[in-house]
């Protein structure tokens, strides 16, 4: 575009084409001007009112187009600049400090992007586009590997009562650590709800799962028995429990499986990096069911993963590896 009055600064574009001020400027005199056989034109030679009164008009057009045209090009990520900090947060983006605005929007595309499904196939075909040589492979438990716990339906700590049982909630006041597997009488804090008259909430029979917080440490014990002053109840435990510790008496259906657990080998370096894991944690959020998770292993020989190592510096990172030596097909 070549320079003139017509292409002032936030108006000149890298193109060819004629200014917008100027087509504008133009219209603008053929509308204002004195046609034949019409009467009552104004005079558009340049430099009278007309002229400059359709110059001022022009720019004032063109920079409104040019405003609504950079606004409405926000919406798409080759587009984004002055939003592209806000889309990126509600995209759950962190760019990096060295990052440049071409990175910035490749990476905001794939954000808004439509998953392209979880199939296996392309399940890693995306992580590889994602990571690049950091990846190395996948592997899904199957068989004797898939763990469900607690193994049948009922066991501790299930409970597995109606849905309109009444629901409970109290503090189991001391630590429970001695007397395990015989009936003790424990002190407690009604939480809700609170009778006022009585002075307690629990009542004989009732079924509380204690320290659900703790999973590996929650049970389903019975009360057995409520004190005079109604401040403690009688039950028998067979696990430790902390201090204040929470009790409930609703429906507690926990079951897990590792069926849905996958675990992700990535080169040692990769799964170290925090950018690596950060880009892959958020990618397998977006694309796995709710009820799948995962961990970010490293590989160090490519072709297996594991075991767990005490001291090791990569093999010996908590939350990274499994127990066991496992083949990444």
């Amino acid at each position: 575009m070549p320079h003139s009055l017509f292409a002032p600064p936030g108006l000149r574009e890298y193109t060819s084409r004629k200014p917008l001020a100027q087509a504008l400027h133009e219209t603008a005199l053929q509308l204002f001007s004195k046609h034949s056989g019409d009467r009552g034109g104004f005079s558009t030679e340049e430099g009278s009112l007309v002229d400059l009164f359709c110059f001022s008009l022009a720019i004032t057009l063109a920079r409104a187009a040019r405003t609504l045209d950079k606004a409405d090009a926000e919406r798409f990520a080759a587009g984004a600049y002055s939003l592209l900090a806000t889309l990126e947060d509600e995209h759950g983006l962190r760019p990096g400090a060295d990052d440049t605005l071409r990175i910035r929007r490749a990476a905001l595309a794939d954000a808004k992007r439509a998953p392209r499904g979880n199939a296996r196939p392309e399940l890693e075909q995306q992580l590889r586009d994602l990571l690049g040589d950091a990846y190395v492979g996948l592997h899904v438990p199957s068989g004797a590997e898939v763990v469900i716990w607690p193994a049948d339906l009922g066991d501790q700590p299930q409970l597995l009562a109606d849905v309109d049982i009444t629901r409970k909630l109290v503090r189991v006041v001391p630590a429970i650590s001695f007397g395990l597997g015989t009936p003790q009488e424990v002190a407690y804090t009604p939480v809700d709800p609170i009778d006022e008259d009585a002075g307690h909430t629990l009542a004989v029979g009732d079924r509380l799962v204690v320290e659900p917080e703790i999973l590996h440490r929650a049970e389903v014990v019975t009360v057995e028995a409520i004190s005079g002053s109604g401040t403690s109840f009688t039950a028998t435990f067979n696990e430790a429990h902390e201090p204040n510790a929470w009790a409930t008496q609703m429906p507690f259906p926990a079951w897990t499986s590792s069926q849905r657990h996958m675990l992700v080998a990535l080169t040692p370096a990769g799964a170290v990096d925090l950018e690596t894991r950060r880009k892959a944690d958020a990618l397998l959020t977006k694309i796995l069911t709710g009820v799948t998770t995962w961990s970010l292993c490293p590989s160090t020989d490519g072709a297996t993963i594991g075991p767990w190592t005490i001291a090791d510096p990569v093999l010996g990172v908590l939350g990274q590896n499994p127990l066991t030596l496992l083949t990444v097909p």
